[in-house]
């Protein structure tokens, strides 16, 4: 689901932040998917590929150093 802000700026938004946008409302829709199931989701923990259950974690980001994402980027 988009945010206001998100549909406002809609025209504005490169394809990468549209791409980005998309990618993040469809992991927030498998984690809330796999959290009804209690279903493990596989995530990166310590140099390493872990099973957890989504609703033992606060929240599921990435780590910008882990991949190398430019600074210069807006609202990521």
């Amino acid at each position: 689901m988009s945010s206001p802000k998100t549909l406002m700026n809609a025209k504005d938004q490169t394809l990468t932040e549209k791409a980005t946008e998309a990618m993040r409302s469809a992991v927030r829709k498998v984690v809330e998917e796999h959290r009804l199931h209690q279903r493990p989701i596989a995530v990166w923990e310590e140099n390493r590929v872990v099973r957890r259950i989504p609703q033992s974690m606060t929240a599921v980001r990435e780590d910008r150093e882990t991949y190398g994402t430019a600074s210069n980027e807006k609202g990521l």
